[in-house]
Parts: structure tokens; sequence; C-alpha cells
């Protein structure tokens, strides 16, 4: 078949025990590009939905630990010193990170790297496990599902139109995701930014 999807469609049959340990693999590398995938080889049956979730679940804990302990083990140590002195505005980051954690954790999930960031800074600065799970778990809930959603109806859409052109699909999700996480990484800055304008007291003027 020379449609891309349907080639991936088969090199998963053709590794198909494997095929819940690629995705997983994949989410860790790109995650939008193995949902869009992923959505597409569960409408065509190549995976099953009790799996695939299985998958995001086990990956998501997995990958989302290691960056908050490792931010939390590595920050007293030479390499946590060294990589304190190298953030810039690291106090005030800390200051809106604990004061508006929930907040951060959730917009956060939408952005690829800024993502990753939040996750080891939430470590670092010794935020509640328990605080962590719970922006976590509203965070995937409705970045999976608007993900699931828009790889569908695009897929859904482009096939309507163009048959075996699938493809196509996948360079329009990624640009419209792209589109997002940029107005998101924006609002974010924008709100750090207001933050820490009014954290700054004035200075009581000198006689």
């Amino acid at each position: 078949m020379s449609n891309l999807l349907d080639l991936l469609g088969n090199w998963v049959i053709q590794y198909y025990g494997w095929r819940y340990l690629i995705i997983g693999l994949g989410l860790t590398i790109q995650e939008e590009i193995t949902i869009i995938v992923s959505v597409y080889l569960l409408s065509n049956h190549y995976l099953s939905w009790l799996g695939f979730l299985l998958t995001l679940a086990a990956t998501f804990f997995i990958y989302e630990m290691f960056f908050y302990l490792s931010g939390r083990y590595i920050r007293n140590t030479f390499l946590g010193r060294y990589i304190e002195r190298k953030i810039p505005n690291y106090a005030k980051l800390q200051f809106q990170l604990h004061k508006n954690a929930t907040v951060f954790l959730i917009l956060s999930r939408f952005v690829m790297y800024l993502n990753t960031g939040v996750l080891f800074l939430s470590g670092w600065s010794g935020l509640g496990f328990k605080k962590l799970i719970k922006a976590r778990v509203v965070a995937n809930i409705f970045w999976l599902g608007g993900l699931v959603i828009l790889s569908y109806f695009s897929l859904s859409a482009v096939n309507a139109l163009l048959a075996h052109r699938a493809e196509i699909a996948v360079v329009v999700f990624l640009v419209l995701i792209l589109t997002i996480q940029y107005i998101i990484k924006k609002a974010i800055l924008e709100e750090n930014q207001a933050g820490s304008t009014l954290s700054k007291k004035p200075e009581s003027p000198q006689k």
C-alpha cells in the first residue's frame, strides 16, 4: 500500500507482539505524531482501545515520574547547584511555580518542551506529590481527549476527500497542534511576567 499510515499499520502487524511497546517508545519521542498514528491504527483495528489506554497510562506515569524525581534528587547535588546557576530568573520562576502550580502543570501539558521543564522544576522545588498527580491527571485527560478527537476528525475528513492521502492529515494536524502550543506557551509566559511584576513590592522612599 502506498499510503504512509497503511504502511505503518503493516509495520505494527509485522511486529505485532511489540506493538504496545513501540507505541510507548513513540510517546516518549514525539507524542503528537504517535497519537495520530495510533488513532489511525485503532480505527483500522490494528490496536485495541484497552491496550492503547493502558499503554498511555503506564508511559505517562513513568515519563512524568522520571523527570519529577530527577528534579527532586538532583537539586542538592553538585550538578543541581550548577544547573541552578544556569537557570535565568530562577527565584522568580520557582515563586511562580509554587503560586500557580496547578495552572502551570495543566497548561504546560499542551507545550512539548515546556511540559518536561515544568515536571523537572516541580520536583526541584519540592512540589507535593499528591498535588502533582491531581493536576497531571486532569491535564492528561484533556490533552489526550483533544488530540484523539482532532486526529480522528482530521483523518476522517481527509480520507473522505482524498482517498489514500491520509498523510496530508498528519501535516495539517501537526500545524494545528504547533499553533495551539504556541498560543498556550505565549499565555504562560505572559502570566509568568505579569506575576513577577505584581510580586515586586515597591520600595519605601528613604527619608
